[in-house]
């Protein structure tokens, strides 16, 4: 298989399957052991763009820098379905949050994501105008963003209630409203759901509690709904398409 170096986003719009090289994280050792494996399946496809060599994974990951490791896995995952791909923005759309301007480094993938639909946004009747690409990113928020890529954006209407007798978290009340539905949805994974594979056995989903670097590619190493779906070790193992 042919790699080629990390490229910086382009303007085309177009999605990029596979711009990234594999990646050695110096220090993957400092991550919860069983996160490890995970990411050094993603670290072989290389798409979780990092400066330097470092993952720095016990960090919180910023909105914006998830957006990103989002849709450049996503679309890696799918890089022989074109028609399934995440496009991405191009510098000439109208920006669709205030703090996400085109010479952002991380604007083609928020505003890829939310062109389609899979961020709140102006589009999806949100009336926020920004994106705060700088703030941790939280669970239920990582939730609220994955969980429609993995059911393929269907997810059904739930409650609370639901939630709780599911899941049973003794926290299900602090739950954002708009992130209820994808909270639900998850539990339809089973074992490969991400709060299973991220954060184990729990009670407690503490849904406001900022996300790790390691906890984010984690929740990546999969994409699916449990039934149907890829996973990185599987598409690393794939062969390469051919030309």
């Amino acid at each position: 298989v042919a790699y080629t170096p990390v490229k910086r986003p382009t303007a085309t719009g177009a999605p990029q399957p596979n711009p990234n090289a594999p990646q050695v994280f110096t220090d993957l050792d400092q991550a919860p052991a069983p996160l490890q494996p995970a990411i050094r399946d993603l670290a072989e496809l290389g798409v979780l763009p990092t400066t330097g060599d470092r993952l720095q994974p016990n960090i919180p990951i910023r909105r914006g820098q998830f957006v990103r490791w989002l849709v450049t896995t996503y679309n890696r995952f799918y890089a022989d379905r074109p028609a399934r791909q995440i496009r991405l923005g191009s510098r000439n759309d109208t920006p669709l949050f205030q703090d996400v301007p085109p010479d952002h480094p991380d604007f083609p993938y928020i505003q890829g994501l939310a062109m389609a639909g899979f961020l709140p946004s102006s589009l999806t009747g949100d009336t926020s105008a920004l994106f705060r690409p700088e703030a941790p990113l939280t669970r239920e928020t990582l939730l609220q963003w994955k969980v429609p890529l993995d059911q393929q954006g269907r997810l059904s209407p739930s409650t609370i209630d639901r939630i709780q007798q599911t899941w049973g978290f003794k926290d299900s009340q602090r739950i954002a409203p708009t992130a209820i539905n994808a909270v639900a949805a998850d539990y339809l994974a089973g074992d490969l759901s991400n709060i299973r594979r991220v954060w184990g056995e729990t009670l407690l989903l503490q849904p406001q509690k900022p996300v790790t670097h390691a906890e984010a590619a984690a929740a990546l190493w999969y994409i699916g709904n449990g039934t149907e779906g890829l996973s990185a070790a599987m598409v690393k193992q794939a062969p390469p398409s051919p030309s």
